[in-house]
This record gives C-alpha cells, structure tokens and sequence, in this order.
C-alpha cells in the first residue's frame, strides 16, 4: 500500500501467515493451536514541517510473531512479541527522525488468558483493542500498533447484538517497549510528561441487523461511554440505517 499527501508519503508492506496446527504427525495437545505473523516496512518522509520544523525521513522495519495456544475447556493463552528497528540507517541527528519510528522497540506487545463460552469472552493481560471507537489498537499506529493492560469483556447474548466491557490499567504505545501509565497526550506534551494515568474504564453496546422484520430496516446501531481517569468522559451514540425499496435505497443516520 502506498500513501501519498502533501505531508508525508509513505509505504508499507505487510506478509502476514497463519497457520492452524492440525496434521497426523500433530501432538493432540498442538491440534488447533495458531501462528501467525507480520513483517513489515514503513518509509516516512516529512518535508513540509508541519509534525516537526525539521524535515524528517524514516525508514524502519519491523514485526510481529503471534503465538496461541489450542482451547482447553473455553481457556487459551497467546504470546506475540514485537520488534521495530532502523537497521542502523537513520540519520544521526534525530531531529530527523520521526518518534513514532525512530525508537528500537523490542516488545512482548500481547500476553493474555482468554476464556471463551456460550457467547461470552474474557481476555485478561495484554492485548489488543478491536472494534471499539476511540480506543482501538489501530489508531494512530504506524508500524506496530498500540496494546493495552487489563481486562476486556465481550458477549452476544442473540445474534447481532454484543455488549463490551473494558477497564485498562496501562497502555504500550507504538513506539515504546515497556507498559506504562502514560497517555498520548503524555508523550507528545511536554508540560504534561509527568502527569499518569489510571488507565480508563469502557462500556459498550452495538447492533447489527435488521428490525420490523424481514426485509425490514437494516440497522447498524451503537453506544459507548468511556471515563479516562484524570482527563475526560466521553460519550458516543450513532444509528446508521437503510431499507430498500425496488431500486431505491434510503438511509438515515445520526451520531
């Protein structure tokens, strides 16, 4: 993929493998087992100054090995330790280097027990955050994504409607090694660089499918509510809806 703006341009290239160990010559206690990986590129280069008053190009490798473990009675365990690296080739001057690349990191960025049954999951450790807006591992990643301390709930009581339910402790951002009780606000502020966390409590519910029958109206429907401890709560609803009529499609949305 390639990204071009008038701020940055940047490349990435990603092989990712997964594998489901299950073979005659398996070990029945490694049936069912998953590896999975990523190595990836990331060139950055910045030239008008607008993240930085120096022009700044960076080019880092890195990647991730994702180990788990097979489900025994609704219980695994997973491993993926993380590493990033210039390979020796950025600049000297590291006001030439962007932070979020520039660091070597070498991380174990997800460590966690999960339990799994009738339609409820509990992951406890480190991990990654999915499907939740505001507080996901994908937002403001570059090579390596953001991972979070804690414990995360989720359950879907009937098709189409889940509840989740996330207290975090500490977070590991894209560029550090170590979990820590910072905030992004923390690491690029820094009349703010001692100012910690408690971490943040999350709560949520989401629908998808459809109501008043079938055809009906198909609706993709949410609410959140976080409290990031000593900095704000934030509220969230959002209803995206469609119902087809022969060849006209109607929506209506609000957030």
């Amino acid at each position: 993929m390639i990204k071009r703006t008038a701020i940055i341009s940047t490349s990435i290239l990603s092989l990712t493998g997964i594998t489901q160990i299950a073979s005659a010559a398996t070990p029945a206690w490694l049936v069912g087992s998953t590896i999975k990986g990523f190595i990836a590129s990331y060139d950055w280069t910045s030239i008008n100054n607008q993240f930085s008053k120096y022009n700044q190009y960076t080019l880092t490798e890195g990647g991730g090995l994702f180990l788990g473990t097979p489900t025994y009675d609704g219980f695994s365990v997973a491993v993926e330790p993380l590493v990033q690296s210039g390979l020796g080739l950025h600049a000297s001057n590291q006001n030439h280097v962007s932070r979020t690349l520039g660091p070597s990191v070498t991380a174990l960025g997800q460590a966690y027990i999960k339990y799994h049954n009738y339609g409820t999951t509990f992951k406890v450790g480190d991990f990654e955050l999915k499907n939740t807006p505001w507080n996901s591992s994908a937002m403001g990643i570059r090579l390596l994504p953001m991972t979070f301390q804690g414990v995360h709930i989720k359950t879907s009581p009937m098709t189409g409607l889940t509840f989740y339910a996330t207290r975090i402790f500490r977070f590991r951002y894209v560029n550090q090694s170590q979990y820590n009780r910072g905030t992004v606000y923390s690491t690029y502020k820094p009349n703010i660089l001692d100012r910690a966390s408690s971490g943040f409590l999350s709560v949520g519910a989401a629908y998808n499918g459809r109501i008043l029958g079938d055809p009906g109206i198909k609706s993709n429907d949410s609410l959140w509510f976080w409290d990031y401890y000593q900095y704000a709560r934030l509220y969230l609803a959002q209803s995206i809806n469609s119902v087809e009529m022969g060849s006209i499609k109607a929506y209506l949305a609000f957030s």
